[in-house]
């Protein structure tokens, strides 16, 4: 059997609806891997891009950014190279293999490795960053770079007896899960043009208290556009919560075919004694079972072990699920001439620079 091969352009609008294609056709619907999302969370100069695999039964796509460097920071070294990173959240080339040709999947997957290797030499990629989905399974097996543990994520099941979910939380989200109905709080789900402006408003005063990094500021033209797109293919939806049709509390989540994803989401002040985002939490639950999800991804804290990442874990104590990155070294002679050129380059202003422990790539750290 012949092996095809296709790199899909986000910007092409032709080729962006065979990527919306593609991606629908696989048996596993992963939200990262949306066209428009890729372009919502886009680094600055940074094209998308999926490339597509088959090789008999065997299929892979694989969505991410390419990002050319800039030799004004790095010097001449960097003249014509490129990173590749998958989107914030969750990625990495997704394997979908037929029951009919397991026999066959491992020569597939050396082969996705090698037209891999070929194309990020042939792009002159010095660098790749993965964020990879919280199944391993999903993802073709890699030996290569360095695969590590970046912290663990919560995950609330949904396809178990809703009684059984409600006591798993706990007890003080079950005391402020009340409170909050009490209170006469009440959550909606949609994805109209106004859910996303009512959205809007809750998440960048969110933003704007907690001095949010820049990653984050999103603009209410590119939100809306973003949701629009994902709508089409059911991919995105705002939960409101509401006391008296004010919105108080809100979140953005992305949906996939198994499961669902917090992803932005903020409070108002004035209402934190009421326990809107609580409330918010628990019927996102009940709404995603209903749906026929199975998993509600919570993520984790902005380091591991926080705050944020204990709040996260009263909702499912028992749902924890490591999340492991990978960094590879395309060329390791360009990346090291990359980290001696952003030196030198610092050094002519004076400054003395040193790559960041454990940030990658390191030259742009």
């Amino acid at each position: 059997m012949g092996i095809e091969q296709k790199v899909f352009r986000g910007e092409v609008a032709a080729e962006r609806r065979s990527w919306q294609s593609v991606r629908g056709s696989f048996r596993v619907v992963r939200p990262h891997d949306d066209p428009a999302y890729l372009e919502l969370m886009a680094p600055q100069g940074a094209a998308n891009r999926m490339l597509y695999f088959a090789s008999g039964e065997t299929r892979v796509m694989y969505a991410f950014h390419i990002q050319p460097l800039d030799p004004a920071v790095l010097g001449p070294a960097a003249e014509g190279w490129s990173i590749v990173t998958s989107p914030y959240g969750y990625g990495g080339p997704l394997i979908e293999v037929e029951e009919t040709s397991l026999e066959r999947a491992e020569d597939a997957q050396e082969e996705w490795r090698s037209a891999w290797s070929r194309w990020v030499r042939d792009n002159r990629v010095v660098s790749e960053f993965v964020r990879e989905d919280l199944h391993q399974e999903r993802l073709i097996p890699r030996s290569d770079g360095c695969h590590s543990l970046d912290q663990v994520n919560v995950i609330v099941p949904l396809d178990v007896d809703p009684d059984l979910r409600w006591r798993s939380y706990a007890a003080k989200v079950r005391k402020n899960v009340r409170r909050a109905q009490n209170c006469g709080l009440r959550v909606e789900f949609n994805a109209s043009d106004d859910a996303v402006a009512a959205f809007y408003a809750v998440y960048s005063d969110t933003m704007q208290r907690r001095n949010a990094s820049d990653a984050f500021e999103i603009g209410l033209d590119r939100m809306m556009a973003f949701v629009r797109e994902a709508r089409e293919s059911a991919g995105a939806v705002i939960a409101l919560t509401l006391h008296e049709d004010a919105v108080k509390s809100a979140e953005l989540v992305l949906v996939g075919s198994r499961e669902m994803y917090s992803f932005l989401g903020g409070t108002l002040p004035d209402a934190f004694p009421m326990r809107p985002n609580d409330v918010l939490k628990h019927e996102a639950c009940e709404w995603g079972a209903r749906m026929g999800l199975r998993e509600y991804v919570l993520g984790g804290g902005f380091t591991p072990g926080d705050g944020i990442f204990q709040y996260k874990t009263s909702f499912a104590p028992g749902g924890l699920r490591d999340y492991y990155t990978r960094r590879v070294v395309h060329d390791p002679v360009t990346y090291a001439s990359l980290v001696g050129s952003r030196r030198a380059m610092e050094a002519r202003s004076a400054l003395a620079w040193e790559p960041r422990e454990s940030y990658f790539p390191a030259f742009l750290s």
